[in-house]
């Protein structure tokens, strides 16, 4: 097949969407199938890749960027299918972004549409009336024309098929996945004496982006409890984010600065480097927004991959995940006495961590790899491809 895989997103090799695109759009490739990729063009991201890669001309300023960025999507493709169109267009949603929908009735193009969050219930009390009606106007749209639909988890399937009752049918969900010959398990002593650690010390990691989702306030707040126990620990923050001044600022005042080091955004090619160096990784997500549509996050699975054991929140998905595996321990989210239990119980057991870190490793190589999650999606846009 001919896939044409469109989104909004500044596509960079960073946390979160542009590795997930980059690993979706690759394994789709070597699948055998043409893809290619189509962003704004605001910056190139230089990466090895054999994609072609369409970067589109937007003007990267509030609402200038949406319209411009449409433009230029639309025209570039309806030039583009009337010589040789797709035989699947894969759009990862956005409210903003209509293009690909115009052209897949156009053309009458399959359209997958890939969804990744419940964007109108984040923008819900955050928008004008008017503006979110008008996005859930579009939305409903997307409901109506599209083909089929692509979830990350299986709680936000249940929220949309709720909503669009009509389409259950055309609804699958595929969990995240990982990349297993990228984060593979190193040696970590070696890999702490590259960042400047001591060979020998406990370390407590985090990745991700800092947002109040994430839980991170929960990890500081258990630092305490954890260094009465393990003074030598210390805390590794992988990643920038909007709250991550304010949470430097906390680890300050509560006088935790020497246990606490903040590596900043780091490129998605070194980030094993760092994941390794840690004994346990964290993934202590808030229930808040979390526990309606469940999370698959890329970084659990980044971390299994590694063979590192995981304390994570017990929220649909991922709990289920690293309780049925054994790959972990799961908590009650928010609860900051148990995961400090959790974590100095792991630090406390060097045979346990590597236990649970080989059971991770292990689900990864059986399930969820990128390889195996094309595959599936692919099964599915063939379904879409056939109804043309």
């Amino acid at each position: 097949m001919k896939i044409y895989y469109i989104f909004y997103e500044y596509l960079d090799g960073a946390l979160g969407g542009g590795s997930h695109i980059w690993e979706i759009s690759e394994n789709f490739a070597a699948l055998g199938h043409e893809t290619i990729l189509f962003c704004p063009r605001i910056r190139k991201f230089r990466k090895e890749t054999s994609l072609k890669v369409k970067y589109l001309f937007c003007i990267d300023f509030s609402i200038i960027r949406i319209i411009t960025y449409n433009l230029s999507v639309f025209f570039y493709l309806l030039y583009d299918c009337l010589r040789r169109p797709p035989d699947i267009i894969y759009y990862r949603e956005s409210l903003v972004f209509p293009a690909p929908l115009l052209i897949s009735l156009i053309f009458r193009i399959p359209l997958v549409v890939e969804v990744n969050s419940d964007s109108l219930l984040d923008l819900e009390g955050t928008i004008s009336p008017i503006l979110y009606s008008l996005l859930k106007w579009y939305q409903n749209r997307v409901y109506e024309y599209g083909n089929k639909f692509i979830y990350v988890s299986k709680g936000l399937k249940k929220i949309f098929k709720m909503r669009y009752p009509h389409r259950g049918t055309d609804m699958l969900a595929v969990s995240n996945g990982t990349n297993a010959a990228h984060f593979k398990p190193m040696e970590p002593g070696q890999c702490r004496e590259k960042l400047g650690l001591e060979r020998e010390a406990l370390v407590v990691g985090f990745i991700g982006t800092f947002l109040a989702h994430q839980g991170i306030n929960n990890l500081i707040a258990c630092a305490s409890r954890v260094i009465s126990q393990f003074p030598q620990v210390r805390f590794l923050m992988v990643g920038d984010g909007p709250l991550r001044r304010s949470i430097e600022t906390s680890v300050n005042e509560l006088e935790l600065k020497g246990h606490f080091i903040f590596a900043g955004a780091i490129p998605y090619r070194t980030l094993p480097l760092y994941i390794n160096a840690m004994d346990v990784c964290a993934a202590p997500y808030s229930m808040t927004r979390n526990a309606a549509t469940g999370i698959s996050p890329l970084k659990l699975f980044d971390y299994l991959s590694c063979g590192k054991p995981v304390v994570g929140s017990n929220i649909p998905e991922m709990g289920n995940i690293i309780r049925e595996s054994e790959a972990g321990i799961v908590v009650e989210p928010d609860n900051t006495i148990e995961l400090a239990e959790a974590i100095t119980r792991l630090l406390a057991d060097a045979n346990l961590r590597n236990r649970l870190g080989s059971n991770g490793r292990k689900l990864i190589l059986d399930k969820y790899n990128w390889t195996a999650i094309a595959r599936t999606i692919l099964e599915y846009c063939t379904i879409a491809a056939m109804k043309k």
